[in-house]
């Protein structure tokens, strides 16, 4: 383990091991004590909508979940698809956390994964990537370990766009251009759009908290954005935002296959041999229901 990446799983022990400053209690990086409206997990929602909407296309019984946190993924794959999961973290105190949700879990630098070749049908991770130094190695990793797919989500790069240092922990060292992501999964892979810059003031109106101080809703504050902010945001007396939240999330998913460049994330979706079609899918209801239903405890 190189000197960026001891010092990553330092800062991410730290993060996952109490809360935050001028917070009182632990605050998580994902909604794993219930369906939450407040504006840092939507985001979360909608992304992970768009990456199980994937997987509802093929048939598996085991998943390794690279990048798992606190196993909030994790734990949805085993509840919707019937599926062993095992969750893999670098953070020592996020594996600690995950297994309040999931039994199988290991802390793991994501270039030395512990488990044999074609250990598992499915191999995912979720914004865990762009931050591993180098890529490639990881990519391989991920290749070594799935017999059937490969479903990766990561922010991608415009390009020209410079890649952080690896100064400070977490960096987005390994940000790609989707064109260079093509060229790092081969040419089995299929690069989807995802999460679209047109649909963000959405985000805002639904959000349960008053997003105005964020340095990115700031406008908001300035006419006639903050007449039409406050009209908007009554909607959520008529229509429950949860409702709201479901729009979004099948919005999202259209809109960014429509306008693909405007949009910042991308799933890459690897078929490899032993790859199996589901039929039907897994219905887009479905899906939704388990992703935004109030509880996720373990064994529930």
């Amino acid at each position: 383990m190189d000197e960026y990446t001891r010092r990553t799983r330092a800062w991410l022990d730290e993060i996952y091991s109490g809360p935050p400053p001028g917070f009182g209690s632990y605050v998580p990086h994902s909604p794993i004590h219930g369906l939450s409206l407040r504006s840092q997990y939507l985001g979360t929602y909608v992304h992970l909508y768009a990456v199980l909407r994937h997987l509802s296309k093929y048939e598996f019984s085991s998943v390794l979940d690279l990048g798992a946190g606190e196993g909030f993924l994790a734990r949805m794959i085993e509840d919707l698809f019937r599926a062993r999961c095992v969750a893999v973290d670098l953070s020592v105190q996020a594996c600690r956390r995950a297994r309040e949700r999931i039994g199988n879990v290991v802390s793991a630098e994501a270039l030395h994964l512990p488990f044999r070749n074609k250990a598992v049908d499915v191999a995912v991770s979720v914004n865990t990537l762009e931050h591993v130094r180098p890529i490639q190695e990881a990519v391989e990793e991920l290749q070594r370990t799935a017999r059937n797919l490969i479903v990766v989500a990561l922010p991608h790069a415009r390009s020209g766009t410079p890649r952080e240092a690896p100064v400070t922990p977490h960096a987005h060292v390994s940000m790609l251009t989707r064109a260079e992501m093509q060229l790092l999964f081969g040419p089995r892979a299929r690069i989807y759009p995802s999460l679209s810059r047109l649909l963000r003031p959405f985000y805002a109106i639904i959000a349960e908290d008053d997003v105005r101080e964020q340095p990115r809703y700031q406008w908001l504050k300035r006419l006639p954005w903050n007449i039409l902010y406050a009209a908007a945001r009554m909607l959520g007396r008529y229509v429950p935002r949860a409702t709201l939240l479901r729009w979004l999330c099948r919005a999202e998913y259209a809109v960014a296959q429509l306008f693909p460049w405007w949009t910042y994330e991308s799933i890459v979706v690897v078929e490899l041999e032993g790859a199996r079609h589901r039929r039907p899918h897994v219905p887009s209801r479905v899906l939704l229901d388990a992703l935004l239903r109030p509880h996720l405890p373990r064994g529930s």
